[in-house]
């Protein structure tokens, strides 16, 4: 009896944890079809952020690539997000900071989905009513990268920020065997409650703060901002506390 009920137990938590993870990756949008643009101004400068999420829906894409290209032609500059390697950065070091960023994020940065499977962070199984897909090259969503700004952080400041406040983030050896291409990770993580605040206070808070800084400082009056979903408001709120005046222009999100 014990064992039946163990068994039952153990079925009701998976299927809890699928229940689960079907609702927020709607909640997150990676069905959608259409991407969400939110307006906000200081009524000296105008942005525009359309709401990313790094897998999707072709369709999706395809709606990102459409409006940019749109709002490049009313005189929009591209703002995008990516977070890279610095370039004083040598290829050892690169991997070793990759390594520890998988160790605190459970998967490698642009590797969170398997096509093969439809699974997502290589447990997760995804509805196979939609053909997912990552995001695509910032080129192939009309991205120029020579005259677009990259307005985010690097794999180095990232870890270096991590380790300055908590610890120093050990690799054993079956971080150092599994490749950073893998779709599969399956070694030991950072604790739970310093990933969380890594995730809050640097993931989020930090690329906020190095985002509005960059929308302060832009020379242009007119930016579209393709960025993360979630650092809508963050961003906001820095925004705010520089200047008062920033706010959002609900009859352009509302249309």
């Amino acid at each position: 009896m014990k064992k039946i009920i163990i068994i039952l137990t153990l079925l009701l938590c998976v299927s809890c944890v699928s229940l689960i993870m079907k609702s927020e990756f709607k909640r997150y949008g990676f069905y959608e079809e259409k991407c969400e643009i939110t307006y906000l101004s200081n009524n000296i400068k105008e942005v525009a952020f359309i709401e990313m999420h790094h897998i999707g829906r072709k369709e999706f894409y395809d709606d990102v690539a459409t409006k940019i290209d749109s709002l490049k032609k009313q005189g929009y500059s591209v703002f995008y997000e990516g977070i890279e390697t610095e370039p004083d950065t040598d290829s050892l070091q690169a991997d070793a900071y990759n390594r520890k960023l998988r160790k605190l994020i459970g998967a490698t940065v642009g590797e969170y989905l398997d096509t093969l499977n439809n699974t997502y962070l290589g447990k997760y199984k995804i509805s196979n009513k939609y053909k997912m897909m990552m995001q695509p090259a910032a080129s192939e969503l009309n991205i120029d990268t020579i005259q677009a700004l990259r307005a985010d952080i690097s794999f180095k400041t990232l870890v270096n920020e991590f380790e300055n406040k908590y610890s120093k983030i050990e690799l054993d050896s079956c971080d150092l065997k599994t490749s950073l291409f893998s779709k599969t990770y399956s070694c030991e993580l950072v604790k739970k409650s310093q990933r969380t605040a890594f995730f809050d206070e640097t993931v989020l808070e930090l690329r906020d703060r190095n985002l509005a800084k960059k929308v302060m400082e832009y020379h242009g009056d007119k930016i579209v901002i393709v960025f993360g979903s979630l650092h809508v408001s963050g961003m906001m709120i820095e925004l705010t506390k520089a200047d008062s005046g920033w706010h959002y222009l609900m009859e352009k999100i509302n249309k």
